[in-house]
């Protein structure tokens, strides 16, 4: 076999091989999933701001993980209260399931409390996330909507000494 059909062949092996992996077949539906994000209303403070980093999302019984990017920044939970809410990541998934969302944040978070800003220390959330558990069957969809309400009074914890702790209270409602 020449050179040249030696590659003419390499290369329409690797095209098919691309082309058929690209391809959906009934056994790996796509969805599109949409993260949204709102709050409950809390007293006495101004601001509670996360440092918002990445979206992780656990698939098929927890087989796979795939960080689905984020709409990055700093987000105001008090911005989004009484039926507000913001896109805070999206992106076609290839999953049976999504078993799991992970909120990754970074080191900027923060609490305004009579008009004084505190560090909202979140442990855990800058590694592994805040974990958020979902378990929904989403083969048969084009398109899932998951809307997170973080629940700000129940999740913000006062220490003492203008130290402030963000334990989060969060619902999922589908």
């Amino acid at each position: 076999m020449s050179n040249k059909l030696m590659i003419r062949f390499l290369f329409l092996s690797i095209i098919s091989g691309v082309f058929f992996t690209a391809c959906n077949d009934e056994d790996n539906p796509t969805t599109r999933l949409n993260v949204r994000m709102t709050d409950d209303p809390l007293a006495n403070v101004q601001e509670v701001n996360i440092d918002l980093q990445s979206i992780i999302v656990i698939t098929d019984d927890g087989r796979d993980s795939a960080d689905i990017g984020a709409n990055a920044g700093i987000y105001n939970l008090l911005d989004y209260q009484g039926d507000l809410d913001t896109l805070i990541g999206s992106a076609t998934i290839n999953a049976l399931r999504i078993e799991q969302i992970r909120l990754v944040l970074g080191e900027e978070n923060t609490i305004m409390v009579d008009s004084t800003i505190h560090d909202l220390k979140t442990p855990s959330a800058q590694q592994s996330g805040l974990k958020i558990n979902v378990h929904e069957d989403v083969s048969d969809l084009d398109v899932y909507n998951l809307l997170i309400d973080f629940d700000a009074e129940k999740s913000v914890v006062e220490q003492g000494n203008g130290n402030y702790l963000l334990k989060p209270v969060i619902k999922v409602i589908n």
